[in-house]
């Protein structure tokens, strides 16, 4: 009887001890944010989110994102915008939009418009407002799969907070690739070869990749409405692309490629931000010729400061001493740099490259000549140039910052010298 009574206890002590071991400790394999140990005894709690090829860690921040880039379903349909947007006659008696390549297009001149330079690989926007130009970009990249295919190719490489926009995107998939594969991917849905003479099998062949590359449009154009739109007079690329080799056509479109050289031009700009307003990723495409490019990440630059800073009290410097700003000026004064003499000093310029764009580097200027007054010097606008656009503007001697030769002395007066108002010309 005691030895029934012992058992009896002992399977009532393991009992209770295992249900206080599992309410403690955690006994569950459940993910899906449940309680658990760590091997220092302390609890966690890990949220997980199902994203078809496995799990990823779910922040705040990253559901947001999720949400935001995440695209089952389009917002217009590339038939109806094109028509609307360039009339019915683009839009074939199939059901198929004509394809308008800009890349194919010559680089404009005096006469003729069309590319702004020899690697644009569109022609500039005509839209002068922020949301004219979301409707053209969407409507240009529905007739050109060049242009398409390499926005395809940036979002299915972009990773925003963590989150890769390909992993909630399985049909940016097929982009994963180098950007050298563009033009080949591009020429798929194109099939420039097929004409009238075709044979019928050849046209619905034809039709069928057409459908499909409107289908691919239609989602990276409702893409864009998930971000913010603006233009931007001056965003810092990090990456752009552009036509190889100034646009020669190899097989049936030219080729694409990521460019080494970045830029600071104008651009339609596509920011994804939160709802508290911070901005998590900047995209967009180049003013100019449409090419699609990242942005350095949502930097606010501070504003802008018109007064004197405290620690400079007013006036006390006289005008036009260097560092300080001329008499009712409120822009921020000069930077002056002072150069050795024995070093002349570099002024930036530009030196074309083999891609048919210019990268800026340093060159040594040499020291300003007394006579004669130095010709005028050409420069180009911010952010570097293309060739063919013509961009130089001519600035005066006097805008070049270089160090002033010091003062010769005055010459010894001559006896009795004639008194006249003509200065000697050497």
């Amino acid at each position: 009887m005691k030895r029934h009574h012992i058992a009896a206890s002992v399977l009532t002590a393991l009992v209770v001890f295992t249900a206080v071991g599992f309410l403690v400790f955690g006994g569950t394999n459940d993910k899906s944010g449940a309680a658990s140990r760590d091997k220092h005894g302390h609890a966690t709690t890990t949220s997980t989110t199902t994203v078809e090829e496995g799990t990823i860690n779910d922040t705040e921040v990253q559901a947001y994102v999720r949400e935001q880039v995440t695209i089952k379903t389009v917002s217009f349909k590339c038939t109806e915008l094109v028509a609307m947007l360039r009339g019915p006659e683009q839009v074939t008696s199939t059901g198929v939009v004509k394809w308008d390549i800009g890349a194919l297009l010559p680089v404009a001149n005096a006469t003729t418009p069309g590319r702004t330079w020899s690697d644009a690989m569109s022609t500039p926007f005509v839209a002068t407002t922020a949301e004219a130009g979301l409707t053209e970009i969407q409507s240009a990249m529905c007739q050109d799969p060049l242009l398409g295919v390499s926005f395809a190719h940036l979002l299915a490489h972009l990773e925003v907070s963590g989150v890769k926009v390909v992993d909630l995107n399985p049909w940016l998939k097929p982009f994963v690739v180098d950007a050298e594969q563009i033009n080949v991917l591009a020429a798929k849905y194109v099939h420039a070869d097929v004409n009238d003479n075709s044979t019928k099998a050849q046209k619905k062949e034809a039709y069928k990749w057409a459908v499909r590359y409107m289908h691919l449009a239609e989602k990276l154009g409702t893409m864009l409405t998930r971000f913010q739109v603006g233009i931007d007079p001056a965003p810092q690329s990090v990456i752009n692309y552009h036509l190889v080799a100034g646009g020669a056509v190899v097989g049936t479109l030219p080729p694409v490629e990521l460019n080494p050289v970045q830029e600071n031009l104008a651009a339609l700009t596509f920011k994804l931000t939160q709802k508290t307003g911070e901005c998590l990723k900047a995209i967009g495409f180049n003013m100019q010729d449409k090419r699609p490019e990242v942005f350095v990440e949502c930097v606010v630059a501070p504003p802008a400061t018109t007064t004197v800073p405290p620690s400079t009290p007013p006036g006390s410097s006289p005008p036009g001493t260097p560092g300080t700003n001329p008499p009712g000026s409120t822009s921020p004064p000069p930077v002056v740099t002072t150069v050795p003499p024995t070093a002349p000093p570099t002024v930036p310029t530009t030196t074309p490259t083999t891609e048919g764009r210019k990268a800026n580097v340093a060159t040594t200027v040499a020291p300003p000549q007394a006579t004669p007054a130095p010709p005028p010097v050409a420069t180009t606008a911010p952010g570097g140039s293309h060739s063919g656009d013509g961009a130089t503007s001519t600035v005066p001697p006097s805008a070049v910052p270089t160090t002033a030769a010091p003062p010769a002395p005055p010459p010894t007066p001559a006896p009795e010298p004639p008194v006249s108002d003509t200065v000697p010309t050497h």
